[in-house]
């Protein structure tokens, strides 16, 4: 079974009805209860998600990937006793992240792009997100070429879920 870390953007569009990304979103949900997939969620957009109640609540249901610590130390969004990994590998992180700092547009905040990178050290299928800054076409295909990880729109997951149903 394939696993999608989803983003923050996706878990508020999934509960808010004026998105124009909830009935993606709907369908993903859909899938993910009739165990056709599964969702992770980063710490990092643990950190962000405040609103609304129904998306947090949500979230706190799936699995949570490993932090890995990225950027300085008030980039951080827990404490070192829930970091996963060694020095060494933060410093492999580090450069993880300078690299996806030149490859990302430039509005593409830190934790979007360490929740990225703890999707990629926990092998997700992709990650899921309406953040242009990341899902562009060419962005993310550079990335996922340096990564291994794709990054892609809740819109193209929905439609990649509806047409496996389809050839069902």
């Amino acid at each position: 079974m394939k696993t999608y870390c989803l983003d923050t953007n996706c878990l508020i569009d999934a509960f808010k009805p004026e998105s124009s990304f909830y009935e993606a979103m709907k369908r993903i949900l859909s899938a993910y209860k009739a165990g056709a997939l599964r969702l992770v969620v980063s710490r990092h957009s643990l950190s962000e998600l405040l609103l609304p109640l129904e998306a947090v609540e949500f979230a706190k249901t799936l699995q949570v990937v490993e932090h890995y610590p990225v950027g300085m130390w008030q980039d951080q969004i827990c404490t070192w006793k829930e970091c996963a990994g060694t020095w060494d590998e933060a410093r492999s992180n580090a450069k993880k992240l300078e690299r996806l700092t030149i490859l990302a547009k430039t509005g593409a905040g830190i934790r979007d792009k360490g929740g990225y990178i703890d999707a990629v050290i926990a092998g997700v299928e992709a990650f899921v997100t309406s953040d242009s800054d990341l899902v562009g076409a060419a962005t993310a295909q550079n990335i996922c070429n340096e990564f291994k990880v794709r990054i892609i729109h809740q819109t193209e997951l929905a439609a990649m879920l509806d047409s496996v149903q389809e050839g069902s």
